[in-house]
């Protein structure tokens, strides 16, 4: 009889107990190099969720413990984990996965619903041994190419990647540099990705992170670079050195290029954006300037912008 002491006191545990030995299972028949049993066990964990009393686990939480229970099982760095996390990726999309959440959360959309959350497995997978062994990141960044949408590829660069760039920033920056002004589209999202976690965290790099966003501007027409560009604006005013992002608005707000003229207006309708941490008299007096030659719509993202700190 098991023990008081060493018996899981919560459902809530004993579920997360049920799901590690289901996945380290999982871990050992990919050791085994049984990569299509492992991949037949997910998909069953994923089109049937378990439960913890009357509330279904949903698609997110469980791809995430699939995902942590696994790397337990890789915890020695088998080489076959990491070969599993490539091949994961790159047959995701060939498989049909009828999630109970599927309809309800991506209508029309259940095949690359599914594709997304065996990526997310994927891609967690792999970040543990980028994290572990840095040479990998080369090997994962080649999976950007077939991604399916904005969606995989943000995963991508979150769950994998965007750690490893990060914690050595300066010996990484020309190849990022080389990334955000290449030819390859979804590549492009890792310097943006990483650029958003500089530019929101530390201010003192924070224009080093602003060259990959120039690197990247010709390439607006893209919509995974305007989305993710998006993004990092999102991030840098909310969180950063909101003098950098103003600035960084104003050189999109003169370019000829009307995607850049396209994000400035974007950027400035939105609502949740307060500059709360720079003057607002300083705010307000660079926003009057820009209306002195804008036109009809940027006027008007203008002006709700000055309305805006006013309130």
């Amino acid at each position: 009889m098991t023990s008081q002491a060493t018996s899981p006191h919560t459902p809530e545990e004993a579920l997360l107990l049920k799901v590690s030995h289901r996945n380290i299972a999982n871990s050992r028949r990919v050791i085994l190099n049984d990569f299509e049993h492992a991949l037949a066990d997910i998909i069953e964990q994923l089109e049937q969720p378990e439960s913890i009393g009357e509330r279904e686990l949903t698609t997110l939480d469980t791809a995430r413990l699939i995902a942590e229970s696994m790397c337990d099982g890789f915890a020695g760095l088998h080489p076959n984990g990491f070969e599993f996390a490539c091949w994961l990726w790159d047959v995701a999309p060939l498989h049909v996965v009828h999630m109970p959440q599927a309809n309800a959360l991506a209508p029309g959309r259940g095949v690359g619903y599914g594709a997304i959350h065996l990526r997310r497995i994927a891609s967690t997978i792999a970040g543990m041994y980028v994290a572990a062994q840095p040479l990998r990141a080369d090997s994962v960044i080649e999976l950007f190419d077939s991604s399916i949408d904005w969606v995989d590829a943000r995963n991508l660069v979150s769950l994998a990647l965007v750690d490893h760039f990060d914690r050595d920033f300066p010996e990484n920056k020309q190849q990022l540099e080389r990334i955000a002004a290449g030819s390859k589209t979804w590549r492009r999202v890792l310097p943006l990705g990483v650029a958003a976690r500089i530019i929101g965290t530390r201010t003192d790099e924070a224009e080093a992170a602003f060259t990959l966003l120039r690197q990247a501007l010709p390439f607006l027409y893209e919509e995974s670079t305007y989305r993710a560009m998006l993004y990092v604006l999102r991030i840098a005013a909310l969180y950063g050195d909101q003098h950098s992002i103003i600035h960084f608005l104003g050189d999109l707000r003169c370019s000829d290029d009307v995607h850049a003229r396209r994000l400035f207006r974007e950027c400035m309708r939105n609502p949740r954006l307060r500059w709360d941490r720079v003057s607002k008299e300083w705010v307000a007096d660079v926003f009057r300037s820009w209306l002195a030659n804008a036109g009809m719509d940027e006027c008007d993202c203008i002006n709700r912008s000055i309305e805006m700190l006013e309130l």
